[in-house]
Parts: structure tokens; sequence; C-alpha cells
């Protein structure tokens, strides 16, 4: 079929358009430069409360960068060097500028790890027994450093899905093969967005009506208590597809196949007033959540401390590191954990089903001393 005849076909790259409209002449498009694409994630930038209650009007006071790693306390100024760490740059900008890859960005303690989610009064009200005190490992507070997770975890996956037209173009100036190129990996990327929009949307859901209720028998937790202030702290969420030992847990295929809901927990990694704390989290019934955990168990106890750090860099974007820690490693321990943030970024691969099980590398002197299951 001619050019002339595919103008008014539906485009080949799935956007509803006419071809004509579309990709006809993409080729000899304007390349997509850096100041749209801080346009574009000024646009995308969105401020508003996601408590429950929200939607009645019972909000107070202004949108706030609400921290989902402490700021004081035990929180980011415990490894900030001149209230500074570094934090993992996954902004478009960042991207567009280090041509597809990831990487570490010097970040003061006010922005770090912030998200414009709650109202000045949701976010006091919610989250003050984790905020104001010394933590306590409690149902309640594990419960809240869960839900602070699951909320920063929406609100970057709607950031994320706002940005999807936006990716869509990124071929603009490329040649046929390139355009082809991009649609079929942005096509992968898409979907993975939306589905983890769609999990993620659901167990906030959930943690909702924990919260609501003021009960919080239905979330369970395993802290594991550290011997000094972690190297690096961290707030996420995910869904568990192989443990530590390199055992699959759940079934990507089944869970893409037919639309099933895979198990997930929440993890924070923070300081406390003599060490350091790991906590996983989650709500409900979870199997693949107890497996994790006694896999984790049996793991040796003298590689825990750097299993926690593996774990990080693999599986989240939302941590803060030590400059002085970072900057300490040599060139080796710094490209392989370089190397797992890579893959945990990807939503196009699968994740490799021994990533999770102890590289034989030490990435801290940091030891595991006592564990609380709740």
């Amino acid at each position: 079929m001619s050019i002339g005849a595919l103008r008014n076909c539906p485009c080949w790259c799935g956007s509803g358009k006419k071809f004509k409209h579309c990709h006809l002449r993409r080729a000899e498009e304007k390349r997509v430069d850096l100041a749209e694409v801080i346009a574009e994630q000024k646009r995308a930038d969105k401020k508003y409360c996601l408590h429950p209650r929200a939607a009645k009007g019972v909000c107070g006071g202004n949108i706030v960068r609400a921290h989902s790693i402490q700021r004081n306390g035990n929180g980011l100024k415990q490894i900030a060097v001149d209230s500074h760490v570094y934090t993992i740059d996954v902004s478009t900008t960042g991207f567009v500028k280090r041509d597809g890859a990831l990487g570490l960005l010097k970040t003061g303690i006010g922005k770090a790890t912030t998200f414009t989610g709650f109202c000045s009064h949701h976010d006091k009200l919610v989250f003050l027994p984790i905020e104001d005190r010394p933590l306590e490992v409690t149902k309640e507070t594990c419960f809240l450093l869960g839900y602070r997770a699951v909320c920063r975890e929406l609100f970057a996956k709607r950031r994320q899905t706002d940005m999807l037209k936006f990716g869509k173009t990124l071929d603009r100036g490329l040649d046929v093969i390139q355009q082809v190129a991009h649609q079929q990996e942005f096509k992968l990327y898409s979907g993975g967005v939306i589905a983890g929009l769609e999990d993620i949307d659901d167990s906030k859901k959930r943690y909702d009506d924990v919260l609501l209720s003021n009960s919080f028998e239905d979330s369970h937790f395993f802290a594991v208590e550290l011997s000094k202030t972690p190297e690096l702290m961290c707030s996420g969420s995910t869904q568990l597809e192989n443990d530590f030992g390199g055992k699959v847990l759940q079934g990507i295929e089944e869970y893409a196949n037919h639309g099933t809901r895979l198990d997930a927990l929440t993890f924070t990694m923070c300081g406390t007033e003599s060490g350091g704390l790991a906590v996983f989290q989650w709500v409900g019934e979870n199997t693949s959540a107890d497996k994790f955990i006694q896999s984790f168990i049996d793991t040796d106890d003298n590689v825990k401390g750097s299993l926690l750090i593996q774990f990080c860099f693999e599986t989240f974007e939302n941590i803060a590191i030590s400059i002085e820690w970072w900057d300490s490693l040599n060139e080796n321990l710094k490209n392989c954990l370089s190397s797992r943030m890579e893959a945990g970024a990807s939503l196009e691969v699968a994740r490799d089903q021994d990533s999770l099980v102890p590289d034989g590398r030490s990435y801290t002197t940091n030891q595991v001393i006592g564990a609380i299951r709740g």
C-alpha cells in the first residue's frame, strides 16, 4: 500500500489518530529539547491532598512538601553532609541529560524525598506519631510508615501517568526504524505504568480503610533493628516477585495475562535513637510476605546489613544516600549498586530471579541486632 493510501488510515503507533495527523512527517519534526521537557515536567507537577477525607473539604492549610522520609530527628539529618544527601534522579530532565541513564543528584534535605501530596493539616494529623517523637515500634507506627510509602508511591505513579502522552512523542525527528523501536519500548513502559497505578491505587484504598478505622490489627510488620544509623534511608512499596533465596513467590506472567493483583509490601529504612531500623509492612493476609520475610530470616546474619542496601538499590528509587558513604565506596561497589539501580527502574524487563540473593559484597559494617514481628 502506498503512503498516499495510508494517509487516512489509523496510525501504526496505536495513537488512534490518522496516519497523516501522527507519524506521516514525524522524521521531519524538530527533536524534543530540554526546554520542552522542563515545561512538561512543570505541567505534570500537581499539588493535592491524598487524605481519604480531603474530597469532602475537610483539609486545612496549604499543600506542603511532605517528607516520605523524616527530615529531622532520626531522619535525613543523621546522614546529611552540609544538609545534603544523594538522591536518585528519575526526572525526565535527568534522563535526557544522561541519554536515558539514571544518576545520583546532590539534594538538600528540605527537598529530598518530598512530594506535594498532603495539606499541612493532614500531614501533621496523620504522621504525628512518627514525626515529633522518638520512633517506637508498634503496629500503629509501622502502619504509618507503610501508609506514607503507599501515598508517595501513588503520587509518583499518577505523575508518571500524566507524562505518558508527552513520552509517546519523544520519537520526533527520528528515522522510521527508530520511531518503531521507540513506540514498541514505550508501549511496554506505559503498560507497566498504568498497571502499577491500578495496583497502588487499590492498595491505597485498603490502607485508607485501616487509617479511618483507627484499628491496626489488620496491619502487619517485621522490623529489623540495626547496630548503627544506616548509610541510606528509604521509603517505598513493592510487589513481591522473588525472595532473598531466589525462589519465585508470584508469577508475573499470570498477573499480566489474568489481571490478578500481586501481593505487595512497603519498606522503610531510617535511623533511631540508638541505631537504625528496617521495617517491612503490609495489610491483610499476604502469604508472599510471610515467605519473603522468612527468606530474610534464613539469610546469614553476617550479610543482612549489606543485603538491605542491595535490596534498596534493586527495588526502590525513593532513597536518600549518605554522600560521605557513597563517595568512600570503591568503583566496583559503586558500579554494582548503580547496575542494580538501573535494573530496578526498568518496567520492560522482568527482574532476575536471583536479584535479591546476597551478592557476596560488603556494602556496610552495619549489623542486625534484633527483630520484632507484629
